[in-house]
């Protein structure tokens, strides 16, 4: 079994293939290894990733895996498609108390290079031009 991934391993991860690979390309991260980035946990099973453009890291994944000894696997969503996806989960997210409106829609957009939509509930405020709580 390969040792957990913390935020030192993802940024090593990262650097490795952006040697391996010649022209421009973005990694995504996608599930706990966001989280770590993050701060939001110390450390995740594996490394999940998206690639762009898409299978631009696939014959270097496998020496980057054995050489610094982490699970990688491929696939989450891509960031173009994120505030759509996000846009049809969103009213029922916000059912739940817990679940900031403002500063979730706030993450997805930041995430997604996008901005909200405007006009009242665009920017997770039931009226337009409301502050946060």
């Amino acid at each position: 079994m390969r040792s957990p991934v913390n935020a030192e391993t993802v940024r090593a991860v990262a650097a490795e293939l952006g040697r391996l690979v010649p022209g421009p390309a973005r990694i995504y991260l996608v599930g706990g290894a966001t989280a770590v980035i993050e701060g939001w946990r110390a450390s995740t099973v594996d490394l999940d990733l998206r690639a762009e453009p898409d299978g631009v890291f696939f014959g270097h994944i496998t020496a980057v895996k054995e050489r610094l000894g982490v699970n990688i696997a491929g696939g989450g969503v891509l960031p173009g498609r994120l505030a759509e996806l996000f846009g049809a989960i969103r009213p029922e997210l916000e059912r739940f108390p817990a679940v900031d409106p403002f500063h979730l829609a706030e993450a997805v957009n930041r995430l997604a290079g996008t901005r909200p939509a405007p006009g009242p509930g665009g920017d997770g405020h039931p009226e337009a031009g409301a502050s946060p709580p």
